[in-house]
């Protein structure tokens, strides 16, 4: 048996007011203690207006291999985002890392829900303006 996680994308919520134009991926590298897979999700441009929070419309679920059940492997968490512009997007990375643990045979899976946020700045940043994309993940580890 080994263990596998479960990795998708919840909602996404936008703060600040560069455009409402967006697209990003979301990658997710196991480590246990070396990489042992990666999953992305990658949603494609659509309308996330300013101050809402809604469902992600690209929901799919990556199972990825996380090595041997009853281990505690680390999953880092990279989202990569652009506003897109007429001439030139805005864009910019940020990655958090999240500890989880893998159930041994027979045992509940290890949910959790964490949220990924970037702070993309607009080009050419004359007036300083920015938005901020939040992203809820969730990672399910189960032995199967």
């Amino acid at each position: 048996m080994s263990c596998k996680i479960n990795f998708s994308l919840i909602t996404e919520s936008l703060t600040g007011n560069i455009g409402d134009d967006w697209k990003y991926k979301v990658i997710a590298d196991v480590f246990n203690p070396n990489l042992t897979g990666r999953g992305t999700i990658s949603v494609n441009e659509h309308t996330l207006t300013p101050g809402t929070s809604k469902a992600v419309p690209n929901n799919n679920i990556i199972r990825i291999p996380a090595g041997a059940c009853a281990t505690g492997p680390t999953v880092k968490i990279t989202i990569e985002a652009e506003e897109v512009d007429w001439l030139i997007d805005d864009d910019e990375t940020n990655s958090l890392t999240i500890p989880m643990e893998c159930p041994g045979p027979g045992g509940n899976p290890y949910e959790i829900e964490e949220t990924i946020s970037v702070v993309v700045k607009e080009e050419p940043n004359i007036f300083g303006n920015n938005a901020t994309l939040e992203v809820i993940v969730r990672l399910v580890a189960e032995c199967v």
